[in-house]
């Protein structure tokens, strides 16, 4: 029952205009971040009085090997695709309610349970697609920013088998942003409150409230260390290892484990899921 209810939810995700206008949309915003990027290192560099500590941080993120690592960087929770996930995702679940599709298909005799955990399933695959995407676009414009730069092109210091594990790692940090979004949907029934509401805690709570929490000390610092912002920052830490050469030490000690942060994202991301399905179980769909 459950794998009906995935392939029906996934048909129905990706017929959505909506799911591929948020995917060029993504597209086009990685392109044109790194084509900025771009021009940007080229007026630093034809500078003579230029930064030369600005130059090197520019070709870090756009030339090979380390522009994989810091691509991933931008695509996770709080970035460029955890933000179009949330969109998406209170667009998608709210929606269910104003056009009564749920009820259409509970009335055919599908678990509640199957049809919520089918859509959040295609709503996780949707978050490592948006997080290829962005590698896809980003790929052939550092490849050609890297010769433009380098005469050269050189995978050689690049683990590929890590390449693979960061981005599952990347996808996995946007979970938390993709479960709150999805509860408040369910709650409210409504696209605008679960979109605002997602966009809110990615943008001011995590950049805003948990930073200032982390400045106050004692324990509000340690409430922050282990908010979903925090801990995706400690694992996105590991994908550096996609690198074999030195990077220096840029590992910030006040964040946990990269272990403990992963089980700590899996348990927000069931705790969250756990909630809307409880809720769900209780509405009312019948008016």
């Amino acid at each position: 029952m459950l794998r009906n209810a995935f392939r029906m939810e996934l048909t129905k995700v990706y017929r959505r205009w909506m799911t591929w206008v948020l995917l060029g949309i993504l597209a086009v915003l990685v392109a044109g971040l790194y084509l900025a990027l771009f021009a940007v290192l080229q007026a630093a560099m034809a500078d003579p009085t230029g930064s030369a500590e600005t130059v090197r941080a520019l070709q870090g993120m756009l030339c090979w090997p380390l522009s994989f690592s810091r691509l991933l960087g931008l695509t996770g929770g709080t970035g460029l695709a955890g933000l179009i996930l949330v969109v998406l995702a209170g667009a998608v679940t709210a929606q269910e309610y104003t056009w009564r599709t749920a009820h259409l298909w509970l009335s055919r005799g599908l678990p509640r349970a199957a049809f919520l955990v089918g859509k959040y399933a295609v709503l996780v695959v949707t978050a490592l697609l948006l997080v290829l995407v962005a590698l896809l676009v980003a790929t052939p414009l550092t490849a050609w920013f890297t010769y433009q730069v380098t005469g050269s092109l050189s995978l050689a210091d690049l683990d590929l088998g890590e390449l693979g594990l960061s981005i599952l790692r990347t996808a996995l940090t946007i979970l938390p942003y993709l479960g709150l979004t999805f509860l408040v949907a369910v709650l409210t029934r409504s696209t605008a409150a679960a979109i605002a509401v997602g966009l809110a805690y990615t943008l001011l709570v995590e950049n805003i409230v948990v930073q200032l929490l982390g400045l106050a000390g004692g324990i509000w610092a340690d409430l922050a260390r282990y908010a979903p912002g925090s801990l995706a920052a400690a694992l996105m830490q590991t994908n550096e290892r996609l690198v074999s050469v030195e990077l220096g030490s840029g590992v910030d000690v006040g964040l946990p484990d990269p272990w403990l942060a992963a089980g700590g994202i899996v348990l927000y991301a069931v705790v969250f899921l756990g909630l809307a399905l409880w809720a769900f179980r209780r509405q009312n769909l019948t008016g």
